[in-house]
């Protein structure tokens, strides 16, 4: 139904209604047919989905409802239809937009006489600053790194302003060495993850230039706990080492569980969504910790080399594989085999590009630290050699 009613097809809105759709259907954002309506000024598609008792005060996860995206400047909106890849019409839409909230019997905006009597922003006005702060995607798949840049400079000003009394006093191992710790991590994850209110399994992202509260909280719990966990030591590897069973039971029953609850948006179904989905993700990241040290213990100049060549695939991979999806669009293949060659293609490629033009170069450098092109001595192993050298060095330092 949603489909439609961005391309303005009224007849297969129409057509969706009469063969049962839900008129309050959801996109992963909780935007409804309605209010998408609203913000496109499909006036003639609004009047069908509101006499199908559309709900017309049906908010997305962010608390817009249809008559805050009607307000929305026209610059947003030329934005967002340009990331649909629709065409509009300024004037189209705005006299849409009026003739929806005449149907919905409010005022699309103030009058010049209330403009004058409250200056300072209008709603668009603030509508269109948020958009541009938290929404517009300024760092695409880079969002995660700048999400970092905000968490360390947290961490700095946490470390320097927390006493050192206090630091000496805490016990890092007991609040982070055992599997006990989830008594108070899933609660935290969970407060941060309802506020989300993201319709899907797992966190949302943020791609704004400002991060998004709730999802830098999210993230911020897994970072605070990762410093936590390295200076608590674990040697022995206590956090985990269940995870023979915890793993495959997160993998099978936690994540069918989840993805079955994960449209649920209020009451007893969103707390437990939320429940499930924190407590997956902090199961499985022990678990996967567990694995990799029972699995992985022993140097492998392979796995160095992919682990030390994926920072690279991560930055460089979108365009390529934007360009590969576009060439196998219209091979008459299943999905599966053009999932297969664009992974294939675009791995050889990019392992290649960090060969020649990345490994012994600045941006080596700059991605994995300084190392040489020769064979280390084995009596003397390089610590770009050998996994887990960057704790060892740390910790020299330290």
């Amino acid at each position: 139904l949603l489909t439609p009613v961005v391309q303005d097809d009224l007849a297969a809105v129409e057509k969706a209604l009469l063969a049962g759709a839900d008129d309050n259907q959801r996109s992963e954002q909780g935007d409804s047919p309605f209010l998408v309506a609203a913000f496109l000024g499909r006036d003639e598609i609004a009047k069908v989905l509101i006499d199908h008792d559309a709900d017309m005060e049906l908010g997305n996860h962010k608390g817009e409802q249809p008559i805050d995206v009607m307000r929305a400047p026209w610059g947003t909106t030329e934005f967002v239809a340009g990331l649909l890849q629709i065409e509009v019409d300024r004037d189209d839409v705005e006299s849409g937009r009026e003739e929806i909230a005449a149907m919905m019997g409010v005022t699309l905006f103030e009058s010049p006489a209330d403009q004058a009597a409250a200056p300072g922003m209008s709603a668009a006005d603030w509508s269109g600053l948020m958009f541009l702060l938290f929404e517009f995607p300024a760092t695409g798949h880079l969002w995660f790194l700048w999400f970092l840049c905000f968490l360390v400079a947290g961490f700095v000003i946490v470390m320097t302003v927390t006493p050192q009394s206090l630091k000496s006093r805490w016990n890092a191992s007991a609040l982070a060495s055992s599997p006990h710790c989830l008594l108070w991590l899933i609660p935290l994850t969970m407060l941060t993850q309802w506020f989300m209110r993201h319709e899907g399994f797992g966190p949302a992202t943020s791609v704004g230039l400002l991060p998004l509260p709730s999802v830098l909280a999210y993230y911020a719990l897994f970072f605070g706990f990762g410093a936590i966990y390295f200076v608590a030591d674990d040697r022995e590897g206590r956090l985990g080492r269940g995870w023979k069973i915890s793993l495959p039971l997160s993998l099978t029953v936690l994540l069918a569980i989840g993805w079955m609850l994960k449209s649920q948006t209020s009451g007893s179904g969103l707390f437990a969504s939320v429940l499930v989905q924190s407590a997956y993700a902090w199961i499985v990241s022990f678990g996967m910790m567990g694995m990799f040290r029972s699995v992985f213990a022993h140097p492998s100049r392979t796995l160095r080399y992919l682990s030390d060549s994926s920072y690279w695939l991560y930055l460089a991979h979108l365009p390529l594989v934007m360009y590969l999806q576009y060439w196998v669009r219209d091979w008459q293949v299943s999905w599966g085999v053009k999932f297969a060659v664009v992974s294939a293609i675009s791995c050889v490629v990019l392992l290649i590009s960090y060969q020649v033009f990345v490994r012994y170069t600045p941006i080596g450098w700059m991605l994995n630290g300084k190392r040489k092109s020769t064979v280390p001595n084995v009596n003397e192993p390089s610590t770009n050699d050998v996994p887990g050298s960057e704790v060892v060095t740390a910790q020299l330092v330290r």
